[in-house]
C-alpha cells in the first residue's frame, strides 16, 4: 500500500515555526503586553521629566531654546533675552 501525497505531513522550517510561536504568545498575551509596554513607557517620561527638573533646579542648564518632550516647539526659554534670541544657547 502506498502513502498518498495528503497523508504525509508538511515539514515547517524551524524558523517559520519559530515564528509562528511567538505569534501565538504574542496573541494570547497581547493584553499584558500592551500594560506593561504602557506602564514602562510613563515610567520613561516621569524618569525624563524628573531628570529634566533636576538639571534645571541644580542650575546645569541656564537656557534651553526648545520646550521639553510632550509639548509643542514653542520658545520656553525664561532668560532676560528671551525676545532676541540671536545667541547660542549654553549648557554647564
Amino acid at each position: 500500500m502506498s502513502t498518498s501525497p495528503a497523508c504525509l505531513p508538511v515539514q515547517v522550517p524551524k524558523k517559520t515555526r519559530l515564528y509562528l510561536e511567538q505569534t501565538k504568545r504574542e496573541t494570547e498575551q497581547a493584553v499584558d503586553m500592551h500594560r506593561i509596554f504602557q506602564r514602562d513607557l510613563a515610567k520613561l517620561k516621569l524618569t525624563a521629566a524628573r531628570t529634566y527638573v533636576k538639571l534645571l533646579t541644580d542650575g546645569k542648564v541656564r537656557c534651553m531654546e526648545r520646550a521639553p518632550f510632550g509639548q509643542n516647539n514653542a520658545h520656553s526659554c525664561t532668560c532676560a533675552h528671551a525676545s532676541t534670541h540671536a545667541h547660542a544657547h549654553t549648557y554647564t
